[in-house]
């Protein structure tokens, strides 16, 4: 193997190791954000669940009712912005695997060639 190749392999190495990298960055901020929604979610659930403990007398019930009414449409939107926050994080695991398995077969590749 030729000097060159040495280093066009090195550089190859290089690269492999950067798009590896970036990837699984991107995959720790895909599974952050969709930690972060599932939290509201929970958060918006305990929410309601004190308020609807907290109502006892008819005037409180209602107040209850309409409140958990539009807890239960903010919590459907949050479970579809979830939704597509996975479908992203599911990108980005199949793209990290992908980056992962080159960067190791270049390596494999450098080190065969040493």
């Amino acid at each position: 193997m030729t000097p060159e190749d040495r280093e066009r392999l090195s550089r190859m190495e290089d690269i492999a190791t950067l798009k590896s990298d970036r990837a699984l960055a991107e995959l720790a901020r895909a599974t952050a954000a969709c930690n972060r929604l599932k939290a509201k979610i929970d958060a918006l659930d305990v929410e309601v669940s004190q308020v609807l403990a907290s109502a006892h007398d008819p005037l409180s019930l209602r107040v209850a009712s309409a409140f958990v009414a539009l807890k239960r449409d903010h919590r459907g939107a949050v479970l579809a912005e979830l939704a597509r926050e996975e479908r992203k994080r599911k990108a980005c695991v199949t793209r990290a695997q992908k980056e992962e398995g080159r960067r190791i077969a270049v390596a494999r590749l450098s080190d065969q060639a040493s």
